[in-house]
């Protein structure tokens, strides 16, 4: 479903957006430049060892909150991390239109908001405003119950049928399993479980 390669000019303006905001919060350039070579012998990584990414401070819920504090009847329908970047992509609906938020993920920032443009306005065609209060919450429980997962990395709104779904992604909590999700469907109504694919 999500954290898929990055693609499109949404995702590339939110990408660029953000990256130009990071860049200005924290300088214009590392203290050691990177040429490719072998890590210097004070570095706290050793030379063809990766590090381990860094674990949001924000989840989901919390990315989803900035959103709304900064446009309290913005409808959302997507909330995706970007781990590569430490970001949440926040996708709502505000006043008829497809507006996009990026999230910091470690302070809960909002770093970039805006309207995407026509061509990538591809705002759903539901009525989001039916949706009970609260049904992207009762969904992520029920989707980290159902999974016995402990960290949601993306939720998105669809259709299937006449009937809205939330479509959760739930990161598998075995190290032995790390980077490997269960999705959980997850009926927007009522909050009942429709099913789980690993």
């Amino acid at each position: 479903m999500r954290r898929r390669e990055t693609t499109g000019r949404r995702r590339a303006g939110f990408a660029g957006g953000a990256a130009l905001a990071l860049a200005l919060a924290g300088g214009c350039g590392a203290d050691e430049p990177d040429y490719g070579g072998p890590a210097p012998a004070h570095s706290a990584v050793e030379p063809h060892e990766t590090a381990a990414l860094p674990q949001p401070e924000v989840d989901l819920l919390g990315a989803r909150d900035a959103v709304l504090e900064k446009q309290p009847e913005a409808l959302v329908h997507d909330v995706e991390l970007e781990e590569d970047s430490m970001e949440w992509l926040v996708e709502f609906t505000l006043d008829d239109l497809q507006r996009g938020a990026v999230v910091d993920a470690m302070s809960g920032d909002v770093v970039q908001d805006q309207e995407l443009p026509h061509d990538d306005n591809d705002a759903p065609q539901w009525d989001l405003a039916s949706l009970p209060e609260g049904s992207l919450d009762t969904a992520v429980a029920a989707a980290l119950e159902e999974s016995e997962g402990d960290r949601v990395v993306d939720a998105s709104l669809s259709g299937k049928g006449d009937q809205l779904v939330w479509e959760i992604e739930v990161d598998d909590p075995d190290p032995a399993d790390a980077g490997t999700e269960t999705t959980v469907d997850v009926d927007a109504g009522t909050g009942d479980v429709l099913g789980t694919e690993s």
